[in-house]
């Protein structure tokens, strides 16, 4: 078993704290659901493999200081040179965030009424879809 930090990474936003859930590891399997403080977290992992999963209950805060929730899918291989270092970033860059403003009936804003959502390219109208 190898002990491999994964940092999340953008120049946009950064990740505080999450709970990483992981969609192609058993619920009993090598990889329980844990906690990411300051966009990284520390994993065992047996072999290089792919990792696909969600950063639930995420608190993002943006480089202009605005903090939402918002949870985010990712998708990343671990390759064997991450796994020998001890160190996989996975670059969020690409990713984008999707903010909605709701309205009343008669659409006036509504008060700090703001969904934000951050999507993955390849999950979201990528070429990858069906793999996220």
């Amino acid at each position: 078993m190898n002990t491999v930090k994964i940092e999340f990474t953008s120049q946009t936003f950064v990740i505080e704290e999450a709970l990483l859930v992981l969609y192609n590891f058993p619920a009993v399997g090598l990889f329980p659901s844990q906690m990411v403080k300051g966009g990284t977290t520390e994993v065992a992992l047996d072999r290089p493999r792919e990792i696909c999963g969600v950063l639930a209950d995420s608190k993002v805060r943006r480089h202009d200081g605005r903090v939402f929730l918002a949870p985010i899918e990712f998708k990343h291989e671990i390759t064997p040179a991450e796994l020998t270092s001890g160190l996989a970033v996975i670059d969020m860059n690409a990713y984008k965030e999707l903010v909605i403003r709701l309205h009343d009936a008669a659409q006036r804003p509504l008060a700090n009424a703001i969904i934000s959502l951050i999507l993955n390219p390849l999950c979201h109208g990528g070429k990858s879809r069906s793999t996220c």
